[in-house]
């Protein structure tokens, strides 16, 4: 998406040689275009820099639930995987976060519906958000919501 965004301002450049090369003797039109163009690459600075492209929680935790059973010899179909993974931080930042609380607003900013379905599913509410950090708890929450599901799919999948 990052890209496509970059590209679809970039298409917005102005030629500027080419535009004002036959109808602009006072150079007004120069500047103007000059102007627009600067402006231009002001607007793809911010989205270079701020914009990144949306996060996928099910398929990042799909991974990392995946290849921490594999690294610890863990089969999916242990019956107390969801026990045991829940408190594991590289699954669901349960204990201390999986991320600084900038990503994790990134994160969760594009990912709305999913944290109203974590929230629904827990009974969680806008009360049970602590004030300190709350992108990283509403995060923790996403991962946990997931954890069940996630498993359940790669057990069907048979990966391990």
């Amino acid at each position: 998406m990052k890209k496509e965004l970059l590209e679809q301002l970039e298409s917005l450049r102005i030629d500027v040689d080419t535009e004002t090369q036959y109808c602009d003797p006072t150079g007004e039109l120069r500047a103007r275009y000059e102007k627009a163009n600067e402006m231009l690459d002001e607007c793809i600075a911010i989205v270079d820099k701020y914009m990144v492209d949306n996060y996928n929680y099910y398929e990042d935790e799909k991974g990392r639930i995946y290849d921490y059973c594999r690294e610890n010899g863990l089969s999916l179909t242990d019956e107390d995987l969801v026990d045991r993974l829940w408190d594991v931080d590289y699954i669901t930042g349960n204990q201390t976060g999986y991320d600084t609380e900038e990503n994790c607003q990134i994160y969760v900013g594009q990912n709305l519906d999913l944290a109203k379905e974590a929230f629904d599913a827990f009974g969680t509410t806008l009360k049970d958000i602590p004030e300190d950090n709350p992108a990283i708890y509403i995060d923790a929450t996403i991962r946990c919501y997931l954890l069940q599901i996630l498993i359940w799919e790669l057990q069907g999948e048979n990966t391990l």
